[in-house]
């Protein structure tokens, strides 16, 4: 695994300044075999050898006054719901309760970034939210 040194790094009071090539180290370390290892150790894998039965097709129905994008999944036709707010489309893949959750905590991290004038402001705060499902 490489580490990035602390050479690399000058502080300037509460902030850093990063020098050098960055971005080659940083692909040095994605592509470092042990952080390939610890991320197969926690992803939980999915099993994509099976196909879908599904049959999903998509396509755009012009009139004279508009378009409308469609999609067909088996013999069922669906359109997008362009007026929809955030707290609905999150409804649709998870309970009220949780959605109204995310949406405010999401809103109160904002307000929390927008405030912090340096990183130590938020980083109490920093326990990232994790859905799993449960079966």
């Amino acid at each position: 695994m490489i580490v990035l040194k602390t050479s690399l790094v000058s502080k300037k009071k509460t902030r850093l300044k990063i020098e050098g090539d960055v971005e080659k180290r940083i692909e040095l370390f994605a592509n470092s075999e042990g952080l390939q290892k610890l991320i197969k150790e926690k992803v939980i894998s999915l099993n994509l050898s099976e196909k879908s039965e599904k049959n999903v097709v998509s396509g755009i129905l012009l009139t004279d006054n508009e378009s409308i994008s469609l999609i067909r999944i088996n013999l069922d036709w669906y359109t997008f719901k362009v007026d929809m707010n955030l707290f609905e489309l999150l409804c649709t893949f998870v309970d009220p309760f949780l959605a109204k959750q995310l949406i405010f905590k999401t809103k109160k991290a904002i307000i929390r970034v927008k405030n912090a004038k340096i990183y130590a402001d938020t980083e109490k705060f920093n326990t990232p939210i994790r859905l799993v499902q449960i079966s």
